[in-house]
Order: structure tokens, then C-alpha cells, then sequence
């Protein structure tokens, strides 16, 4: 018997890492370009944090949108009940005059459905 879909999984236990591989699938399945910078600090042997990264906030996944070519698109990706922190919305803010589309999403059908109206915005 085959596993739930993760977009069906009940909200409260979706974890953001659920939602992020759901929508890497998702992207992947409708042929985005799209891509996920991890983001931790450089550790060094014994878990100490030497460089901490410079685009600490940045959204969880990015890419480019398929109908208008070209314009990047960044999400960030929040489990229910998840916030969006000072240096997040301050990565939204620098992307969006940048004319980048910038969406948070709760859910995969979430995600899509914002996707798309990126897809037909302009």
C-alpha cells in the first residue's frame, strides 16, 4: 500500500521539510527549473559555527517561472502556524524590487496555487 501524498498529510503533523519535498516533487514532476540553497553556517569538527552564511533568510526554494521566461521566483515555506522572520522578510523586500515574485505558502496546494498566479501576473 502506498504511502499518503505528503500535500494530504494532516497540517498539524506536516513538518517544513514535508512540505519542501513535496514541492521539489511537485516542481520537479511539472519540469521548473528551480532549486534549494541550504543555507547553514560552515561548521567546523565538534559543531562549532565558523562563518555564518551572508544570505541567512533567503527563501527556502527558487527558480525561474516557465510562461514568463525569465522572472525568478523565490518561496518561503512555513508549516502551519510557522512565522516569517525579520531577515526572511527582509530578503523578500530586496527580491521583490528587484521585480523577483515572492509568495510564502502554508501547503503544497498552497504553493501551486501562488505559483500560478505568478505564472499569469504581468
Amino acid at each position: 500500500m502506498q504511502n499518503k501524498p505528503l500535500a494530504l498529510k494532516h497540517q498539524r503533523t506536516c513538518k517544513e521539510s514535508d512540505i519542501l519535498a513535496a514541492v521539489r516533487q511537485w516542481l520537479d514532476w511539472q519540469g521548473y527549473t528551480a532549486w534549494r540553497m541550504p543555507l547553514g553556517g560552515v561548521m567546523q569538527h565538534g559543531g562549532r559555527v565558523l562563518m555564518r552564511n551572508p544570505l541567512k533568510g533567503f527563501p527556502d526554494i527558487a527558480g525561474l517561472l516557465k510562461r514568463r521566461k525569465g522572472v525568478f521566483w523565490a518561496c518561503e515555506l512555513k508549516k502551519k502556524g510557522g512565522r516569517v522572520s525579520d531577515e526572511q522578510r527582509a530578503w523578500h523586500a530586496r527580491l521583490r524590487d528587484g521585480e523577483a515574485e515572492v509568495w510564502v505558502a502554508y501547503s503544497l496546494p498552497e504553493f501551486i496555487e501562488r505559483l500560478s498566479d505568478a505564472e499569469k501576473a504581468g
